[in-house]
């Protein structure tokens, strides 16, 4: 989870749910290509859900700021 606030809330819940042992919480963003730099926008308010890679999914009917967070990729088949 590349967004700071959403990587809080991911740990907080893999450890209230005695998951830590199993669950590894990544800064990164899955893609079928690694290493590659990723600029995620994400909005102040409204739902959180729209952050996304370069905005594209932030609602503009929603009058909010948004921030944005640098990442690289990961394939999931390099890392498990």
């Amino acid at each position: 989870e590349p967004v700071p606030v959403f990587r809080a809330f991911l740990r907080i819940g893999v450890a209230l749910n005695n998951l830590s042992h199993r669950v590894e919480v990544r800064e990164s963003v899955v893609s079928d290509v690694a290493a590659q730099p990723v600029e995620m926008r994400v909005p102040d308010r409204g739902i959180w859900g729209t952050a996304s890679v370069g905005g594209l999914n932030v609602d503009p009917a929603v009058k909010s700021n948004t921030y944005t967070v640098h990442s690289t990729t990961e394939v999931v088949d390099d890392v498990v």
